[in-house]
């Protein structure tokens, strides 16, 4: 078995693995009656982990009867094909907001990871963007779903919630395992970082639309859970949950802090230019992974814009230019 897994409460397991120097945790609620998976990390993920993960603890595949996809991003949604081709029972369930993307790696690489590519002339590598296509590959999305909250009845002992976490994505789903007060959120909170298995930076915090983030960061509190549990970080237990939450929230405050800052400096910026003054501001990242910040920043900047604090209009070689607005 790849990577390492681990029961973090009762019917609450954690699988743990390998994405490069990194970590993606997938999970699975055990009810009487069936168990649910949460995200499927990459093509390689169901059958190098995953299975071997269940049959250790006794966990017939068949009874996995639902896969919560937290998100359009490969690394969660990756393995669903390969799940489906082992588990062909199993029910794909996902927030019609990211349903269509999960549904296509085509549209995850040009909608989302370059959709700074026009505009910013910000954009992945040729080498990331063919990672994506041999990590990933199609299938459907079974079931949509809509509303914020949304139930699934493992067994007599077990009833869980789907929670409409925005912000990362527009359709980040968390799950709420009130049995072991387990709140499993994909990425839909990331602190101020996302990091190696090691420790170290890896790159900035993800989100695409503040306004979501601070509003999933805020949601998240009222749960008051004993567990929090992420894709890329250890597991948070008690007063660190409610840390990790204000640590997100408090990047996003100091970016958006340094951003306005900047710009009140004078002059027009482009993206590119405020990620490299704010980037060994905010974090301590590798220089490659810099580019990252444009997720959260152009958020920033297109929130301060609609209030009317910041404009924007054509910089050099026709990319976006921001501005305090007159």
């Amino acid at each position: 078995m790849e990577g390492r897994g681990f029961e973090v409460a009762s019917g609450v397991h954690r699988i743990e693995a390998p994405l490069g120097e990194r970590i993606v945790a997938c999970h699975l609620v055990v009810g009487s009656d069936a168990a649910l998976l949460v995200d499927t990390g990459v093509d390689a993920t169901p059958a190098g982990s995953i299975l071997p993960y269940a049959a250790s603890i006794g966990l017939d595949p068949a009874r996995i009867r639902w896969v919560i996809v937290t998100h359009c991003d490969v690394d969660h949604m990756g393995g669903n094909a390969a799940f489906r081709e082992l588990v062909p029972t199993a029910v794909f369930v996902a927030h019609d907001d990211d349903a269509d993307l999960i549904e296509d790696v085509d549209r995850i690489v040009d909608e989302r990871y370059s959709e700074f590519a026009a505009g910013h002339g910000i954009d992945i590598d040729d080498a990331m963007k063919s990672w994506c296509h041999e990590a990933a590959r199609p299938t459907p999305v079974d079931l949509r779903v809509r509303g914020v909250r949304e139930s699934i009845r493992l067994g007599v002992d077990r009833t869980v919630e789907l929670v409409a976490t925005p912000g990362h994505s527009p359709g980040s789903l968390s799950v709420w395992d009130p049995s072991g007060r387990a709140l499993i959120v994909g990425d839909a909170v990331l602190g101020s970082t996302v990091r190696y298995a090691d420790g170290r930076p890896a790159f900035p915090p993800t989100y695409r639309d503040p306004r979501d983030y601070r509003w999933t960061i805020s949601g998240l509190e009222r749960f008051h859970a004993r567990f929090l549990l992420t894709s890329h970080d250890p597991v948070f237990e008690g007063e660190s949950v409610a840390a990790y939450l204000d640590e997100s929230r408090a990047f996003a405050v100091r970016l958006e802090h340094e951003a306005l800052r900047e710009l009140r400096a004078g002059g027009q910026r482009t993206t590119r230019d405020l990620i490299e003054v704010l980037a060994p501001r905010v974090g301590e990242w590798d220089r490659s992974a810099w580019p990252f910040l444009a997720n959260e920043l152009v958020g920033h900047l297109e929130e301060l814009e609609a209030d009317g604090v910041v404009g924007r209009s054509s910089g050099p070689d026709g990319l976006v230019g921001w501005e305090i607005a007159s």
